[in-house]
């Protein structure tokens, strides 16, 4: 924009009066004027209208660049002083010249509305803007514009006054402020007449007591009015208000619309004409509500926080711990306005409780009591969560109880657990006889209090627990029979029992103090020690020390435990005299039996050996059938003699199982066979079943197995006197293969129609020398030892043995056994191992499957025997056996004339007797080893009716080659001498 004050106006602008007075007017006008010429805008403005332009709002809002051309046009002719004084311009040429500063940009907009007037042929008009002064002050104006008369038609001049409205607008926005204020105002504000009327409220007060603005305006604060203020208040506060000060009250508590109390702070500032008088009153209301419940919340805080740090001070010893919890219980009781508080401890295991504190307020009635002592112990036990039953004369979970509770006042309850050790925990109890309400927070505080509770009563107990260990440990030491005595680190003896006194023969009290070096060389870091100690008289005994640092215990010192061990080689040297007795009646046992077996075996030999031969000779039937009667009583007499024998190598723990591939079919067959002459002679019916699932070729001892199955069989068959027995064959149950680490498990089961056996005589079955029947009238005959022996061997091959029975009607035996599947390699190692013991297949080989007699075995296997035999009766035996045989053999009556019977002719085979005066066979057979050349070595069968545990292999380590028990059966005989190999030519 251009102002310049010095142009000359327009030509068709006509000159403005020069007319003194009117200008003296001009300059000496109180409102800032100011001239300006707008004729070049008025012919640009008539050239849009040439052009064209009808809207000039939308042609100057899209083309801001012209409304600019105008201003730059306009040229400002002259000014007045008011105008110099309102913009802060020195003189007219400094405001004309700089004349945008006091436009700006904000000049924009209201020119442009000026543009569009004047396009509409406006010569007057007038609008509100904003100015500058020219040093930088902001105006608010009220800009009117006029055209004189004689101008309207070029614009050549035009009167402009400013009138600076900038303190009214601030007042104004004081005002709009004001209003803004007091309606968002967090505080609610209250206008009311001298009277009291309310006249005009904020949305802060309709917020606060609910009322709307409609229904307040017209009442008075009576409306708010809770009852709970003192009267003398409002008294205050009308006296105070009326005389024109203002009333403040930190805290008035008033109703709200909904009938809710509340807290508030308010001020009440009167409001004075000009004459001084009271006209109305602004009320300033401040909801103090939440603060007064912090305050409140705070306080209850302080407190409880002062009530637990009086509990936790609390730390009772033992036999303070009642009246330790009964303070916590009345302190609790007093705290919550509670009347009865008490400790309850409940053992689970135990199904007990104790009431190990307990408070109940004097004043109350003793129908009031802990609901501890009413509801069932199971419930208690049980009580794992906090609980809070509001009534109890009417709860569901009491309803147990229910009629128990009406003979009580009990109301409410609050039941809060805590653990004190693994199996025990404990309840803090609150019961009351009037309504009550506990808030989380009391909840949360009392929880803290049985936490603490429950540590108290855990450390007490373990003390108590710890001292009674003490109390415990101190009667042992004191009454122990070794000494025992404390020593510090110095080496000082702080207490010792009365038999450590005792064995240095002085007065308990005189050892306490004294130096343990005063009484022998004791090493204190050594643990374990021989020392001789002095006694009091001057004598030395010998003690053993043992040594163990006390710090394990306490703080220094070691705890060293003496022992005399002169008592101590007593009792070795009796212990030493009862196992040498032990072992020599072992001896003694072990000899008899073998005595005993060499005695019975040796006539045994010639009664079965006789009968054997004279069965093969030509016989009557009556004959045939004495001398059968008579083999068959023998055979039982061996029975009998090898199953004492079993026993006692069994006994003994000297017998050992062999583990060998075998077929279980065929074990099971030839138990059987063995039996079935037997089952035959009674008309039973005997049979065996083995399932499709078990596994035939097996690994174990099948002689013993063997034995097992015969001993059951032959049982069963004795007992059955009709019907019959059958062997079954399965695999084992589940609970036989626990623990078993792979392999297999067999049960076998022996089931008869028999007799059976009643539940009182169960307990004597698999015991020794032990009967069912053991009557002077007993029907059915026996040792009681086959059912033992069945038992041993059996749980020495994995199993176990046991009987179901229905008395009168039958009975089953099972048992089990462990074991594997039979394999190539494992087969290989033990048909290996079976070329180097050709005695083991020969002692494994049943009598019913041995070969038949041959008695031409001396022509088809000849052999030059030798029989070393002292006793006249088994030579005769031998002999004749033999001769069936068809062999012919020499005799040596003792070991002696076998070696010089040898070293006169070689001979194929010895059958060397044992026990033979002058030399023995195991002296004879030593001989022979060393005295003669491997090429004339005979081979040498012990014939032995030795035969308890460990013979055999006793005598093959002597240097014999084979074994054969007495009596001796043809068959073993026989089979024995065809593994003989040839090694002279007879």
């Amino acid at each position: 924009m251009k102002h310049h004050a010095g142009d000359a106006p327009p030509a068709h602008s006509p000159a403005f009066p020069a007319v003194a007075q009117y200008r003296t007017l001009f300059e000496a006008t109180p409102i800032p004027l100011w001239e300006e010429d707008l004729s070049e805008v008025k012919l640009f403005i008539d050239e849009l209208w040439q052009e064209g332009v009808t809207d000039f709002q939308a042609h100057f809002d899209a083309r801001p660049q012209d409304v600019l051309h105008c201003l730059e046009l306009t040229k400002v002719v002259d000014v007045n002083h008011a105008t110099l004084v309102l913009y802060k311009a020195a003189n007219k040429k400094e405001l004309i010249e700089h004349f945008p500063k006091i436009l700006k940009e904000e000049a924009f907009n209201l020119y442009k509305e000026a543009l569009i007037l004047i396009a509409q042929g406006r010569t007057a008009f007038q609008a509100e803007g904003v100015n500058y002064t020219l040093a930088g002050d902001r105006l608010e104006v009220l800009i009117r514009w006029s055209v004189p008369d004689a101008s309207a038609e070029s614009w050549s001049q035009v009167i402009v006054s400013v009138e600076d409205i900038t303190p009214q607008k601030q007042a104004e926005e004081v005002l709009r402020l004001q209003a803004t204020a007091l309606e968002s105002a967090a505080n609610a504000i209250v206008i009311a007449k001298r009277n009291g009327t309310i006249v005009w409220v904020n949305p802060a007060f309709s917020e606060l007591t609910g009322y709307s603005f409609e229904e307040t305006v017209g009442q008075t604060p009576s409306i708010l009015k809770s009852g709970l203020n003192d009267s003398s208040l409002y008294a205050d506060l009308w006296q105070t208000v009326l005389a024109g000060k203002v009333w403040h009250c930190d805290e008035l508590i008033n109703r709200r619309k909904d009938g809710s109390i509340y807290f508030e702070q308010m001020t009440i500032t009167p409001v004075l004409n000009r004459n001084g008088r009271v006209i109305q009153f602004i009320a300033i209301k401040e909801d103090i509500s939440e603060r007064k419940q912090i305050e409140k919340q705070l306080r209850r805080q302080l407190q409880e926080e002062e009530l637990l740090r009086q509990i936790v001070s609390i730390n009772p010893s033992a036999d303070q711990l009642k009246a330790a919890l009964d303070l916590i219980c009345t302190k609790l009781a007093e705290f919550y306005a509670v009347p009865v508080v008490s400790v309850v401890q409940v053992d689970k295991e135990a199904m007990l409780i104790d009431i190990l504190g307990y408070y109940q307020n004097p004043e109350t009635e003793a129908s009031l009591t802990s609901l501890a002592n009413i509801l069932p112990i199971e419930q208690l036990v049980q009580q794992s969560t906090t609980t809070f039953i509001a009534n109890v004369q009417q709860s569901a979970k009491l309803a147990s109880v229910r009629e128990l509770l009406q003979a009580f006042d009990n109301y409410a309850t609050l039941m809060i657990p805590f653990q004190s050790s693994d199996a025990v925990n404990g309840l803090v109890m609150l019961d009351t006889n009037h309504p009550v309400v506990f808030q989380e927070d009391d909840i949360q505080f009392i929880d803290q209090v049985a936490l603490h509770l429950g540590q108290i009563i855990q450390r007490v107990q373990a003390e108590q627990a710890l001292q009674k260990q003490r109390d415990f440990a101190r009667q042992i030491m004191l009454n122990m029979g070794q000494g025992l005595f404390l020593l510090e680190s110095d080496g000082q003896i702080s207490f010792c029992n009365p038999a450590f006194a005792e064995l240095l023969g002085y007065e308990q009290g005189a050892l306490i103090g004294r130096f343990i070096k005063q009484f022998g060389q004791f090493e204190p870091h050594k643990r374990v020690q021989e020392v001789d100690l002095t006694r009091e008289d001057g004598s030395l005994i010998r003690v053993l020390v043992t040594a163990v640092p006390q710090q394990q215990f306490a703080n220094t010192g070691i705890i060293c435990v003496v022992t005399d061990l002169s008592a101590q080689k007593k009792i070795e040297n009796t212990l030493a005299q009862a196992r040498d007795q032990a072992l020599k009646a072992t001896r003694l046992k072990s000899e008899f039996l073998a005595n005993m077996s060499h005695e019975i075996r040796t006539p045994l030999n010639a009664v079965i050996g006789m009968t054997s031969l004279v069965l093969d000779t030509p016989l009557t039937a009556e004959q045939q059938d004495y001398i059968e009667t008579i083999r068959s009583s023998s055979e039982v007499l061996l029975t009998l003699i090898n199953d004492i024998l079993d026993f006692s190598k069994i006994e003994a723990g000297k017998m050992e199982l062999e583990q060998r591939p075998f077929y279980l079919r065929n074990c099971v067959e030839e138990a059987i066979g063995i039996v079935s002459n037997k089952a035959s002679e009674k008309g039973l019916a005997l049979s065996y079943a083995i399932k499709s699932e078990v596994q035939n070729h097996i690994v174990g001892d099948i002689g013993r197995l063997r034995q097992v199955l015969v001993n059951l069989l032959s049982n069963a068959i004795k007992f059955t006197d009709k019907g019959g027995v059958i062997l079954t064959v399965g695999p084992g149950p589940q609970w036989a293969k626990d623990g078993l680490a792979g392999g297999l498990t067999l049960q076998f089961s022996v089931k008869d129609t028999g007799i059976g056996i009643s539940s009182e005589q169960l307990e004597r079955l698999f015991k020794s020398f032990s009967q069912v029947d053991a009557s002077a009238t007993r029907k059915h005959g026996g040792t009681g030892l086959g059912l033992a022996i069945s038992k041993q061997l059996v749980e020495m091959m994995g199993g176990h043995i046991w009987l179901e029975s229905d008395f009168g009607y039958g009975s089953t035996f099972h048992f089990t056994i462990a074991t594997e599947a039979a394999g190539t390699g494992f087969e290989q190692k033990l048909a290996a191992q079976a070329r180097q013991r050709q005695t083991a297949i020969l002692a494994a080989q049943p009598t019913a499957v041995l070969p038949t007699v041959d008695a031409t075995q001396g022509q088809t296997h000849p052999l030059r025997i030798l029989v070393a035999e002292d006793n006249r009766v088994n030579q005769k035996v031998a002999l004749s056996i033999l001769a069936r045989l068809g062999y012919q053999a020499d005799i040596a009556n003792n070991g002696q004339e076998a070696v010089d019977a040898l070293a006169e002719r070689p001979y194929d085979v010895i059958l060397m007797d044992v026990q033979m005066p002058q030399m023995d066979g195991v002296a004879a057979t030593h001989h022979i080893r060393q005295q003669l050349p491997p090429a004339q070595q005979p081979t040498i069968i012990a014939m032995t009716a030795h035969a308890l545990a460990g013979d055999r292999e006793k005598y093959l380590q002597a240097g014999m080659d084979n074994y054969i028990s007495k009596p001796v059966r043809i068959q073993e005989l026989q089979q024995a001498l065809l593994l003989v190999t040839v090694r002279n030519t007879v």
